[in-house]
Formats: C-alpha cells, structure tokens, sequence
C-alpha cells in the first residue's frame, strides 16, 4: 500500500466520511448519554488532560486529517498545534476551519508524510496521531519520526485500528484482510506489536490498551442509521462510481470485524526520556 493509494482513498471517500461522521472522523469512548458529538469531545478533553497539555505548549496532530481535533485541542488546551496530512486537500480543509474558529496564529497545517517529517529533531513539546499509524506501511519508521521530533520528557499518545489479539482463524484472517482492502491498510498490528514499536523508537510505554477499558466504543459502529442516508446520498452525488457502495460495505465489514474482536481501537501513551544530564 502506497502513499498514492492512500491519498486515492480520502479523494473518493472522504466527502462520504464526512457525510457520515463530520470532520472529526476518528472513533471515540460513548458515556451512558452522549451523542456523538459530546463523546467526540470528551475523547479529545480527554487526550488534552492525558499529556498535561497547557497554554504555549508545541502540539503536533500526526495524520491530522481535515483539522477538526487539531482546532479542537488548539481551543482547549491554548497550546499551537502543527498538524500533518498525506492528502491536500484535508490540510487545506483543516486550513479554512482554523480560520472560520479564528485560530491561525495557533494552528499550522502542511501537507507531508508522516514517516519522513518535515520538522526538526525535538520540534514538539507533545506528539499525538488519532487513527494515523495504521495507514502507514513501515510502521517503524512511523513510530520513530513520532519520537524523533519529540523533545525529551516530551508525551507520545494516540488511538489507532490495530489487529484483535484473538483473530487466529481462517474465517477472521478474511474478514481482517477485507478490512485492510476497504479501508487502505497495508497491514494491522495488535497490542503486543504497538507496544514493541514504541519501545523500539527510544520510548518509555506508559499505557498500551484497547480502548474499550475506558468505555463503551460499540455505539461507533451505529452509522448507518436512517438518519445518515440522506446526507450520504448527496455526498455520493460529486463522489466516484461505486463510491457509496464501497464505503457502505466498509463500514459494515468493519463493524463486523469490531464485534468479532478480529478489530480493536488501542489507546496509548509513552514518554520520551529525559536528556541526561552533563556530568562533565
């Protein structure tokens, strides 16, 4: 899976997404009451409160998408969020929503790769990717720029689709790989895997979790309920042939994968140590 094939995805999909989910197109934890909307915020409060973000803070959004988390994070915490995206035509996306909240002097947004990021060593005073990693076909090298570009002390958290620990069999293997098809995934790796990887790229592994421990995330797989068809239905006008139908399928296949457990949302956060001190 190329960079290509992901920035396709997002160019047929996206208005569909969009459609379906608004522009915080990423998953979150439902308390008993809230709609979409309040678990949405409470899953971004949430990240905001893990990292002891706080005014002048240096953020980076890795896999920002259309900037809805990043302005929302910017708001809330006072801290200048840089978010990066594959696809241009979310960074530009992201671009006009910062400036319809009146955040451009606390927001930046440019269009790159997150496995060779344009920023210096130590740019960041925190790292977070909401459901990035898993497009990403060397999950090393995307691991270790996080934390390249991280100052030391520094916070790497995030949430990403990741491979169920009990997907073993034949049937599960299917399923699994028809939602890496839909959904251009190179692969999915679990648990184990994330928590290796961050380990790997000099980090300290805080929290490496399913989601589902913090609450209930089975209420993110009830899209498609009649109140969406009609928004999907005008999206699909201006979207490819067959566009409506793929992203149906997929998120079908996806909730599927969700209750068989062959699919989890993980939850992490790491720490990058500290400079050691100069004992000369």
């Amino acid at each position: 899976m190329t960079d290509d094939a992901v920035r396709a995805h997002y160019e047929a999909l996206g208005d569909l997404y969009r459609a379906a989910w608004g522009d915080s197109m990423h998953f979150a934890v439902f308390a008993a009451d809230d709609d979409r909307p309040q678990a949405l915020s409470a899953m971004e409060r949430m990240l905001v409160d893990e990292a002891g973000i706080g005014p002048g803070m240096r953020l980076l959004d890795v896999g920002c998408g259309t900037g809805a988390a990043a302005v929302a994070i910017a708001q809330r915490s006072g801290g200048h969020v840089t978010g990066i995206d594959l696809v241009p035509g979310h960074v530009e996306r992201a671009k006009a929503l910062a400036a319809d909240q009146g955040l451009e002097d606390r927001t930046r947004f440019v269009e790159g790769d997150a496995t060779a990021m344009p920023f210096p060593d130590a740019a960041f005073d925190c790292v977070y990717a909401i459901e990035s990693a898993y497009h990403a076909a060397d999950k090393p090298r995307f691991y270790g720029e996080c934390a390249r570009v991280l100052r030391p002390g520094g916070c790497f958290l995030g949430t990403d689709w990741l491979r169920g620990e009990v997907a073993t069999g034949a049937d599960d293997g299917a399923l699994l790989a028809s939602v890496q098809a839909y959904f251009a995934i190179p692969d999915l790796i679990d648990l184990p895997a994330l928590r290796r990887h961050l380990s790997s790229s000099g980090l300290i592994p805080e929290v490496v979790e399913d989601l589902s421990r913090l609450g209930d995330i089975q209420r993110n797989w009830e899209t498609l309920d009649v109140t969406a068809w009609p928004r999907l239905a005008r999206a699909s006008r201006n979207a490819p042939p067959g566009a409506l139908r793929t992203f149906v399928d997929g998120a079908r296949t996806l909730a599927e994968a969700a209750a068989r457990g062959v699919f989890v949302l993980g939850h992490w956060r790491a720490r990058k140590p500290p400079t050691a001190p100069d004992i000369s």
